[in-house]
């Protein structure tokens, strides 16, 4: 693997974390220390700072997830700071009009529950009408995935097929999330629940790239500890190249036992890996390479004894 593909493999299973799934556990770290605090009295200053710093992480994650937004609010209405409590409960408002968790919270924050025509204004008033109309979307956005070869969505140590698996996963999860978003604003259940039945093909195809994405990791990881173990074989091919003593030829020796313990263990997450049915091919090769350089190795040794 070339540098440069090796940089770009490094920067892609830093990039390949999903958002969504970040998000998600920020927001949950989040409510424990709420939860926390709550037992406590709030009394406990330093949980309640780290739950308000997971909430705004979620939603620096993730500002389409509704939940942290409704926590915030929640933790600004017991600390008396009822109009930044009121700026997260609109903003969870206009992500989810019907959301009746936040219709709860903003009556205890105001003292009443929102009238419909307030409901309107916080929610859809501000909302402009999209240029083209969301049934058109969801139908580009389907007639898009149709045309998407899926044999491409494989799991890969390829630094620059691995991007191409982030880029597309990121895409279609936002393309889901934006369409998501537009569904949940419709006023009629029933055109909600259809919208929302239409865009779930979109849904699928980012599990299928995050599926891939983190078989990917693992791939990775065992790619990585087996170049590592080839590099050991290059500074013991360079050292036993030149005689050596006794002493040395029996530390040699225990380095190769080592790496055919390796070798074992990798061997095994091979054959688990290829009982999920995921693509060997150049990790395959890889480990067949250290396999062989192991065996230079252990001829080398053989020699200096020879």
């Amino acid at each position: 693997m070339s540098e440069n593909s090796t940089a770009t493999t490094t920067s892609g299973k830093t990039a390949v974390r999903d958002r969504h799934e970040e998000s998600f556990e920020q927001y949950s770290r989040g409510m424990e220390c709420l939860l926390l605090s709550e037992e406590d009295g709030f009394r406990n200053k330093r949980l309640l700072q780290e739950a308000a710093d997971c909430f705004m992480e979620s939603i620096r994650y993730n500002r389409r997830y509704v939940e942290p937004h409704i926590a915030m609010g929640y933790l600004l209405w017991r600390f008396n700071d009822p109009v930044w409590a009121m700026h997260y409960l609109e903003e969870a408002l206009r992500l989810e009009p019907t959301h009746e968790d936040v219709h709860i919270l903003i009556a205890q924050v105001k003292g009443a529950r929102l009238k419909p025509e307030e409901i309107e204004r916080i929610a859809f008033a501000d909302e402009p009408a999209p240029a083209i109309s969301l049934d058109t979307q969801i139908r580009e956005a389907l007639s898009e995935l149709g045309e998407e070869k899926t044999s491409a969505i494989v799991p890969t140590i390829n630094g620059h097929m691995l991007a191409r698996l982030e880029e597309k996963q990121v895409y279609w999860f936002n393309r889901y999330e934006e369409l998501q978003v537009q569904a949940n604003r419709s006023r009629d259940l029933q055109t909600k629940n259809r919208l929302r039945e239409q865009i779930q093909p979109m849904r699928e195809r980012t599990q299928q790239y995050r599926d891939a994405l983190r078989i990917s990791r693992e791939m990775l990881a065992l790619s990585d500890q087996i170049l590592e173990n080839d590099q050991l074989v290059q500074q013991y091919l360079e050292i036993t190249a030149k005689p050596i003593n006794a002493a040395q030829w029996q530390e040699m020796q225990g380095h190769v036992d080592t790496l055919l313990d390796n070798c074992d263990q990798f061997a095994d997450t091979l054959d688990e890996l290829e009982g999920r049915g995921v693509p060997l091919r150049a990790l395959s090769t890889q480990y067949d390479h250290l396999s062989e350089r192991i065996q230079d190795l252990q001829a080398a040794l053989a020699r200096q004894t020879g």
